[in-house]
Parts: C-alpha cells; sequence; structure tokens
C-alpha cells in the first residue's frame, strides 16, 4: 500500500537497503548500479510514491561553479576551520560549497564522494584518511578535478595537498629535548593513519639522535576525553615522565586536566607539547605550545586546484608545492627540565 506521505531519499534508502547515494544515482540513470540493486531501489521508490525535490533538482541546475567537499566531522574545530576557508573561498569567486560529512570508514568516505558527484559537483576536495590508496588513484582518474587534502597519494601528488607530518614529529620531540627532558612519553591517535604514523616517526628519531627512547606510549580517540584517559593509564604505570606529546591539541587539553587532577603542575612538574594550534591552544590554562597545521591556508589552495582542474578561470594556480609545513607555535606549557 502506497504512502501519501512526502518521502526523502534517505526514506528509500532505509526501505531497499542501501545508501543514500546509491538511490541519487538510480534516480539520476547512473549506469554503475547493479541491475538487482536497481531493481530494488525502484521498488522502493514506487511502493512509498517517492516523489524528487524539484526545488533540490533546480539548486543543482544553477550555472555557479559547485564545490563539492567531503570531511569526516564538522564536530572538531579542525575540520570547521577547514570549511570555513573553503566557503570563504567559494564566495570570493562567485561560486559554492557543498559539505558531505563521511564519519570514520573507507566505506562511507566513498559514499561521500558518490552523493556529491550525483548532484553535479564537478570539483571535489576529498579527506579521506581510511580508504585505500589504490581506490583514491581510481577516484582520481575517474574525476579530473577532485583534489585529496591531509593525505599524499604517490602517483598523485599534483592532485594531493599534505603536511610534512614527519617533520612535525621532529619538531615536537626538538622542543622538549631543547628545555633538557630525557623522558619522554607520547599519547597517539589509536587510528591506523598515516598523520599518526608519522607523527611518531618523527618523535622517535628525533629522540634516537640523543641516544633517547620514548619511556611511555600509548594511543586512545584524538578527543579531550582520550587524552585524558591515556594520561591517566601512563600516570598509573608509576614510571616517571617529565615531557608528555600528544596527537593533538584535543589530546594535549585532556592530558592537562588529568595531570592536574592527579596534582602535577604544567609545565612546573610536566610540560605538554600539542598539535594543530586550534583554538584550544591559545585559550587553554597554561597556553600550548603546539605545531601549527596551516589547515586554512591548504584549505584554500585545495579548493583553488578543484576548480582549476575543471577550467574555472577565476580559480588561482599556484606554485607551492603541495606539501606544506608545520610551525612552532611556544607557549606557556613547556618549562626546561
Amino acid at each position: 500500500m502506497k504512502t501519501t506521505d512526502l518521502k526523502s531519499i534517505d526514506d528509500v534508502a532505509k526501505a531497499a537497503g542501501v545508501s543514500s547515494a546509491t538511490v541519487s544515482r538510480v534516480i539520476n540513470g547512473s549506469a554503475s548500479v547493479g541491475s538487482k540493486t536497481r531493481e530494488r531501489v525502484e521498488a522502493a521508490l514506487r511502493e512509498l510514491n517517492y516523489r524528487p525535490n524539484r526545488s533540490a533538482q533546480a539548486l543543482a541546475r544553477r550555472r555557479e561553479p559547485v564545490l563539492g567537499v567531503v570531511l569526516p566531522t564538522l564536530a572538531d574545530p579542525f575540520f570547521m576551520a577547514m570549511a570555513d576557508r573553503i566557503e570563504r573561498v567559494c564566495v570570493a569567486l562567485g561560486a559554492r560549497s557543498v559539505v558531505s560529512v563521511s564519519g570514520l570508514n573507507a566505506m562511507a568516505e566513498q559514499e561521500a564522494v558518490d552523493t556529491l558527484v550525483s548532484h553535479g559537483c564537478k570539483a571535489i576536495v576529498l579527506h579521506a584518511k581510511f580508504m585505500a590508496e589504490a581506490q583514491l588513484v581510481e577516484l582520481a582518474r575517474k574525476y579530473p578535478a577532485l583534489v585529496i587534502i591531509n593525505r599524499k597519494v604517490n602517483t598523485q601528488e599534483a592532485r594531493c595537498v599534505w603536511l610534512d607530518n614527519e617533520q612535525g614529529g621532529a619538531l615536537m620531540a626538538r622542543q622538549i629535548l631543547s628545555r633538557g627532558h630525557s623522558q619522554v612519553a607520547f599519547i597517539n591517535s589509536h587510528y591506523n593513519i598515516a598523520d599518526a604514523k608519522e607523527r611518531r616517526k618523527g618523535i622517535e628519531c628525533e629522540l634516537a639522535q640523543t641516544g633517547l627512547l620514548l619511556c611511555h606510549y600509548a594511543e586512545a580517540e584524538p578527543t579531550p576525553e582520550g587524552g585524558h584517559g591515556a594520561t591517566a593509564e601512563l600516570l598509573e604505570t608509576g614510571i616517571p615522565f617529565s615531557a608528555l606529546l600528544a596527537y593533538n591539541d584535543n589530546m594535549a587539553l585532556g592530558a592537562i586536566r588529568a595531570l592536574h587532577d592527579a596534582g602535577y603542575s604544567v609545565p612546573k612538574a610536566i610540560s605538554v607539547v600539542g598539535f594543530d594550534d586550534s583554538y584550544i591552544a591559545s585559550a587553554s590554562l597554561p597556553g600550548i605550545t603546539t605545531l601549527k597545521y596551516p589547515i586554512a591556508e591548504m584549505a584554500e589552495m585545495a579548493a583553488h586546484l578543484a576548480f582549476a582542474q575543471t577550467g574555472f578561470a577565476a580559480a588561482k594556480t599556484n606554485a607551492h608545492s603541495g606539501c606544506f609545513q608545520p610551525i612552532v607555535i611556544s607557549r606557556s606549557s613547556v618549562a626546561v627540565a
């Protein structure tokens, strides 16, 4: 029995047991959907008496350039800063942006790209930490105006904008080595991504040059709560450390709180270094010494690069390498050992 209520693509997707992106591809006549899946979606469309949103379709037909943006979340200040700079670029160019949130898995990243393409986005800035490199190479081949941000993909460097995270790790270590620290702990993201691996490598290589090893290492969710929990676990071991390096400012904030809860003063008892230079680092007490991740500048370059690939004359081409360097921002969370 057909319903008379207005149904959305999400309703159809749920009824058919597929993603919203797949429903969009069926509605738009894409040939990339298998026959059995197509039949299931078409049956759900009929059953729910689905009617396309004409105003949304009209919006998609507007002539100004559209930049699709794939981000894992908008709840993190880091990604909010990225989205904000991309939107500013679009406004300046007389274009607009559409953001698709992917979450933290490869399938969702792929579906986010598919959704943007199905809505007419030709230029895309993709933040994808979980898709395999081979998948990203194939996407770059399939969509000539797709630019990958925060990740270097072999053979696709000209379409990538990324940070030298290994150098960032080395700079973190130098901040505490230069102040005489030799008992160093590191709390890292528990996600299996290049950023975490490269920062750890940079830290360990820098320590090794002075004959040191990390005395503590832990992984957790890269949030204040994760940083708090990981630091509390380190303290429970009873093994002393005088400096704590954190994967990002979120974890550093949680670490400072855990140290305070345990009666340790930062930086008098234990020094702390973060990464990103988000607003958290400057608002914290004490202010967090950190590595500036120039995400706004990187996002601006990625947006222009994606638009340029479509032939959009207003987009700027940039001689800057796609590889950006982190910058030390000294505040008051590090002291002499």
